[in-house]
């Protein structure tokens, strides 16, 4: 989002910017191609210092508004600020528990902002079913998510089923999603008219106003793409999806040309898995993996069926399901000539 600036640039910009006064009042210091890189990789055994990650934020900033971005895509301070308070108070608790031990009672019972989740999502439960273990856990870890734009989907509880709400959440809360489709366009991408058909489709029995606002709920969860701290998205389609046709031919023109810009975005990663492509049986179906801001939250799979959908975060399913993600990018069109491709499906449809 800062215009990828090098290491080297970064220390440079920083020097540049060495005792600014910032709005927590610490001023800028020089950014070492090592700190830089202690605080992207978080090869550290706690968690930077505040006044380091103040001038790394502070320096990307600037670097962003030379490229030409709007600073704020990067985040204010505040917002930071917030985030390094969170991980530091789940570095404490985590530090506490490997001296103390687990409570799982109060693990799950009086779950903390400050819990360590990693510890919640591995500790064994004895006495509890290995089924109630995975829903406590999921409450305990869900119970933890602030979810960016607040609980909005509250609106529409009459037509967003009980099981979607968790992936809402998730949603909202994201730094990355990686979600491979191979029956439709994935939701995050589709056009309203596209959307529409789909839902005609697929709740022909329901009322048109049920229709209307279930697509209403599709469109609002657009707007993670948009929020200052993005979301970045890393969609892989099946080129059968493309050719489906969904609506009528002008639907599925909009909908193409619609991939074709989103992809224009910094934060949007599009590619396409070719028709022929041994990765097809291997993936069995949608798969969509989650990752939440911070080293102390799982990964979440989120497997939708037509009724329900399973969330996994054992990491033997997440490893499971991220390699199976990975061999379907390396198979697929790399993001950049992807347009290139829409557009021959254009031209040839």
């Amino acid at each position: 989002m800062a215009g990828r600036p090098s290491y080297a640039e970064l220390g440079r910009l920083s020097r540049h910017l060495r005792g600014q006064v910032q709005p927590s009042g610490l001023q800028v210091e020089p950014l070492a191609a090592s700190t830089a890189h202690e605080i992207l990789t978080g090869r550290r055994s706690g968690p930077p210092r505040w006044r380091w990650i103040a001038s790394f934020v502070t320096v990307l900033r600037a670097a962003a508004a030379r490229s030409g971005v709007n600073p704020d895509s990067i985040g204010t301070l505040e917002e930071w600020k917030a985030k390094h308070e969170a991980v530091c108070g789940a570095h404490r608790a985590a530090r506490q528990l490997a001296h103390t031990g687990p409570d799982t009672n109060s693990m799950l019972c009086n779950v903390a902002p400050e819990l360590n989740v990693s510890s919640v999502s591995q500790q064994p439960m004895i006495g509890i079913a290995d089924e109630d273990q995975e829903n406590l856990k999921r409450a305990a870890i869900l119970d933890l998510i602030n979810p960016v734009g607040g609980e909005w989907w509250g609106d529409y509880h009459d037509v967003v089923p009980a099981w979607f709400t968790t992936r809402l959440r998730l949603e909202a809360a994201a730094s990355l999603i990686r979600t491979y489709e191979s029956g439709t366009v994935p939701g995050l991408l589709q056009t309203r008219e596209y959307a529409s058909a789909i839902m005609r489709l697929s709740l022909d029995r329901a009322s048109a106003n049920t229709r209307r606002r279930r697509v209403d709920v599709r469109m609002r969860r657009q707007k993670i793409l948009r929020w200052p701290n993005q979301v970045k998205l890393w969609a892989i389609i099946d080129e059968a999806v493309l050719r489906r046709r969904i609506g009528d031919d002008g639907t599925m023109r909009r909908q193409i040309e619609h991939l074709i810009a989103m992809a224009e975005y910094p934060n949007i990663s599009i590619q396409v898995l070719p028709q022929d492509s041994s990765m097809r049986a291997a993936s069995a179906g949608p798969i969509s993996m989650i990752r939440l801001p911070g080293r102390h939250f799982p990964d979440v799979v989120y497997l939708e069926q037509l009724t329900s959908a399973l969330y996994l975060f054992k990491p033997d399913d997440v490893q499971h399901y991220s390699r199976v993600l990975d061999s379907l990018a390396i198979e697929a069109t790399s993001p950049s000539s992807t347009p290139a491709l829409l557009r021959e499906i254009l031209d040839r449809d």
